[in-house]
């Protein structure tokens, strides 16, 4: 089985008490800064991942806004070109009752 570097440290014959505690002492302040690395590095993930969520939900809510804009646009466009015909036939009509009464 492999020994992990506590164990190495724990059991090397040619280390002193001290020398074994200042050796120990070492290698917990260097796993130290790695897990603050890693928390520091894990909540910059968080940050970035929170931020995209953001994103998405202003895309999504800007889309909407966007199709329903386009909606009301073509039933704009629909009812113009419908009033833009009945003025038309209204003309015609109108056309049509003074040439009559002449």
């Amino acid at each position: 089985p492999k020994q992990t570097y506590f164990l190495k440290i724990i059991n090397d014959k040619n280390l002193s008490y001290d020398g074994k505690i200042c050796h120990l002492g070492k290698y917990t302040n260097r796993l130290q800064r790695k897990i603050h690395k890693l928390l520091k590095s894990n909540s910059q993930k968080q940050r970035i991942i929170i931020e995209q969520q953001r994103t998405q939900s202003m895309l999504i809510s800007v889309k909407k806004q966007y199709l329903q804009t386009k909606q009301d646009y073509e039933e704009a466009k629909a009812i113009g070109q419908r009033y833009s015909l009945e003025l038309t036939e209204a003309r015609l009509m109108a056309a049509e009752a003074a040439r009559q009464s002449k």
